[in-house]
This record gives structure tokens, C-alpha cells and sequence, in this order.
């Protein structure tokens, strides 16, 4: 299990659809989340690009936004706003792959520019406090740092 995962089988089948109540709230926070049980719903497809195709997407955010102790995460290459218009309530995290533009399109011909990811991930993010500037500052540092080249299109 990657680092962003946790232990149990997840809600998206039927017969998982409760689990997060079975389990109850989580008692100690982890790198994953402080306060809520984090399953990534996207392990063998990017959620992003499927989203396109079906419901099921929306459908997976609509269960997450229900439940209080539980958060939906996937990782894409792919930037597609119409997420946006889907209400997770704080409870689906995505992640933006920020791999170099020649190694994700290898790898998957779905990929959008990572320049575009980059700059998609500020319309993601809502922020409370002074997480947001903390965010931001974090967010420069590693793209001064690893991808110079790149421009932040957002302040987010």
C-alpha cells in the first residue's frame, strides 16, 4: 500500500458501502489525514479520465461527501474542470501528477501538459486559514527547486 492509502477494503462495491461506519472514526492521525480513513479509489485508472466516460466518479464522491470519517483520493495526469462542478465537501482529495511531460506520455497517451496539471491543481484546492499560504509557499519552494521551468498560473 502506497503512502496515501489505508487498511480495509474501501467503500465503492456494494458490499463495502459501510465500511467506514463499521470502522468508526479514526483514533490517531497518520500521514494520510489527520481525522479521516483515506482509500484511493483510482489505483488501476485515472478517475479523472473516467469521469468523462460514466457516473461512477460522481457517484464514489456523492458516497465520500456522506460519510464524515472517511475521504476518497485519486491520483491523475489528466486535468478535467467538470470535477469542479461535483460537490465533495472536503472529502476526496485529488493529486496531480506532476511526472515530466515525455515520461507520462509514454506511459499513458491521456495525459494532459504538466504545466496544465500544475497550474489545474489552484482551481482544486480550497483552503481554511493559514493553510492556504503555508500551501502556497510549499508549493513554490518544490517547483523552484525541481521544475524551474514551470509557472504557477495560480495563487492558491
Amino acid at each position: 500500500m502506497g503512502a496515501h492509502q489505508e487498511r480495509g477494503p474501501g467503500p465503492g462495491r456494494e458490499e463495502d458501502a459501510h465500511h467506514p461506519a463499521r470502522i468508526g472514526s479514526k483514533t490517531a492521525a497518520n500521514q494520510c489525514d489527520p481525522t479521516a480513513w483515506v482509500y484511493d479509489v483510482g489505483e488501476n485508472s485515472d478517475c479523472s479520465v473516467d469521469a468523462l466516460i460514466s457516473d461512477n466518479v460522481a457517484d464514489i464522491i456523492r458516497a465520500f461527501a456522506r460519510w464524515p470519517s472517511a475521504k476518497a483520493s485519486f491520483a491523475t495526469k489528466f486535468v478535467n474542470p467538470d470535477l469542479l462542478l461535483l460537490d465533495p465537501r472536503g472529502r476526496t482529495r485529488v493529486r496531480f501528477s506532476v511526472m515530466p511531460q515525455e515520461d507520462s506520455k509514454l506511459l499513458d497517451i491521456r495525459t494532459s501538459p504538466v504545466e496544465s496539471r500544475i497550474a489545474a491543481a489552484g482551481d482544486f484546492l480550497r483552503y481554511r486559514g493559514g493553510v492556504k499560504s503555508r500551501a502556497v509557499e510549499t508549493m513554490r519552494t518544490l517547483v523552484a527547486g525541481n521544475a524551474p521551468w514551470l509557472r504557477i498560473r495560480y495563487a492558491f
